[in-house]
């Protein structure tokens, strides 16, 4: 059995980055933020691996990956449109190029090498919020599960 970590982070980031955008802007895709790096940005954070379903044939697994999504606002307006609105671009990619493999601005990315997807579905939505000392940041986490097969 294989560890398809490192092949899912590289998927979510070939299909999220230079593909999600707002107000006229792409959103950053990270792994982990810079220290200087400005709001909004997106985060391919946690995976989890939920266990194995193998066969004689095949090696099944499902993981759980959470994606977040960071936006800030200064002084006493606050948001969540921004946050729901990248949101919703990050679920109807992650739903459609699972099974077109495009992404980064429409160029041609490869799917989770070396697995077949089974099953995309999405866990949760999380949206927090937390003040900081000069205004608000909003915050949306997405779950995704996913059941592959090692190909």
């Amino acid at each position: 059995m294989k560890d398809p970590s490192d092949n899912i982070r590289d998927w979510l980031y070939g299909v999220l980055n230079g593909t999600v955008s707002y107000g006229g802007s792409y959103i950053p895709v990270y792994s982990y933020a810079p220290k200087d790096a400005e709001m909004p940005y997106i985060i391919i954070a946690e995976q989890m691996m939920n266990g194995e379903q193998g066969t004689k044939d095949a090696y099944i697994t499902e993981h759980e990956v959470t994606i977040e999504i960071w936006t800030s606002f200064t002084g006493n307006d606050a948001s969540y449109i921004p946050a729901n609105n990248i949101g919703d671009q990050v679920l109807q990619i992650v739903r459609q190029r699972k099974l077109e493999d495009q992404g980064s601005g429409g160029e041609a990315v490869a799917g989770i090498t070396g697995f077949n997807v089974i099953r995309l579905l999405v866990n949760n939505l999380i949206t927090d919020r937390f003040l900081i000392e000069t205004g608000t940041v909003i915050y949306k986490s997405i779950n995704i599960r996913l059941l592959l097969e090692e190909s």
